[in-house]
């Protein structure tokens, strides 16, 4: 019959001096074999504790890796494992719901398997390469870089002394945001358009922005009116820094910043906005960092028209006082171009004639063919033969 004394379980993950001790028949002293110090490893591996990468966090090229074994663990069984998210077009505040998607989930094994806290920071080289820059990582497959803007479940798994199947815990949408920030592409309103006081902005982001760097800055360009005010300066904040596509409705730039997305506007460092100039050319500039503040990307879009009033046509046929036979010869300028089906010829009867025109104003709708206009400077002339007004509804 074996006893314990007293009848208490080992403590799992805890450390013991372990000896056999005897006396023999003849109650002689005792005789031991000599301690040895053992490690109680249970039926199973312990959880570890997982720091860093956080959760909806960002990783940068050289992430942090924090975490905790209660208990030693088995050479070559520790592994951090990146599974890709695939973004599900969710929006804010949903922190990977636009990202870049790798095709690959990679595992990276780290030679320290002791009990205690491990913490030290990946190396400045690429993802694929860190095995070889840094003592602290074994091995990393497969052979690929983490995919700059893409988002990761993060993995810590072991096992512990005794073999045991491998415990593990999961820090979800960890955003890898590299060394770089990524590109921004086109957006509106596009290089050579018409903008009103109250317009679309939209635009893209690949990845999220830090705080305070993603801007809109409007400078004047000559060949309009004159603005002298200096570049306007628009500072976004909140949900419109997040990943994925953006529309924000401008109104006048001098009441911006009530715009929940808008955190100032400002010129030369007051932060007291001025409304653009109409008929004044603007160049509108976006740019931004990503969250771990690398270098900046701008792109811009130029010869952007202020325009907040119709422009006057010239009219230069038929002349005044003239005489016009059927039929007669219609010329005009356009300084811009015109709103579908917005050209009209009014011809309005007037009184007093030895024969008077007793019927209504006469309205011709021109039609698209004659409502072109220059997007920039100068004006677009139109010429058309006008004939007998009852056969233009069946041309």
């Amino acid at each position: 019959m074996v006893s314990v004394v007293p009848p208490q379980d080992l403590v799992h993950g805890s450390k013991y001096l372990v000896d056999i001790v005897y006396k023999d028949a003849v109650c002689n002293p005792p005789q031991s074999a000599g301690s040895v110090e053992v490690t109680f490893a249970g039926n199973f591996t312990l959880a570890p504790i997982l720091y860093a990468p956080e959760s909806s966090k960002f990783m940068s090229q050289t992430f942090k890796i924090n975490f905790v074994f209660i208990e030693a663990g088995l050479q070559n069984s520790t592994k951090i494992t990146f599974i890709p998210v695939v973004p599900d077009s969710s929006p804010p505040p949903s922190v990977c719901g636009f990202a870049r998607i790798d095709a690959y989930s990679h595992v990276l094994v780290l030679e320290d398997f002791s009990e205690g806290i491990q913490d030290f920071n990946m190396p400045s080289t690429s993802f694929s390469n860190a095995a070889s820059a840094s003592s602290h990582i074994t091995t990393i497959t497969p052979s690929y870089d983490l995919v700059d803007g893409a988002c990761y479940n993060v993995e810590l798994s072991y096992q512990d002394g005794a073999s045991h199947p491998a415990a593990g815990v999961t820090h979800t949408m960890v955003r890898y945001v590299g060394n770089e920030t990524l590109p921004l592409s086109a957006f509106l309103p596009s290089s050579g358009s018409r903008v009103k006081e109250a317009f679309s902005f939209e635009y893209r982001l690949t990845e999220p922005a830090e705080a305070d760097s993603l801007k809109l800055t409007i400078s004047a360009e000559s060949g309009g009116v004159s603005d002298s005010h200096g570049d306007r300066v628009i500072v976004f904040q909140g949900d419109s820094l997040f990943a994925g596509p953006h529309s924000i409705t401008f109104q006048k730039l001098s009441t911006i910043v009530l715009d929940v997305n808008v955190k100032s506007c400002f010129i030369s460092g007051v932060n007291n906005c001025i409304d653009m100039v109409h008929d004044a050319y603007y160049t509108f500039r976006l740019e931004y960092k990503d969250l771990a503040g690398n270098a900046a990307q701008n792109i811009a879009e130029t010869q952007l028209r202020f325009d907040t009033a119709t422009g006057a046509p010239t009219f230069t046929l038929p002349a005044a006082s003239s005489f016009i036979p059927e039929p007669f010869i219609l010329v005009y300028e356009l300084p811009e171009p015109a709103l579908e089906n917005t050209v009209q010829l009014k011809i309005e009867p007037e009184t007093g004639n030895v024969i008077d025109d007793t019927g209504s104003e006469r309205l011709i709708i021109l039609g698209p063919a004659y409502e072109f206009g220059p997007e920039l400077s100068g004006t677009t002339r139109h010429e058309l033969k006008i004939g007998a007004l009852v056969d233009l509804n069946s041309k």
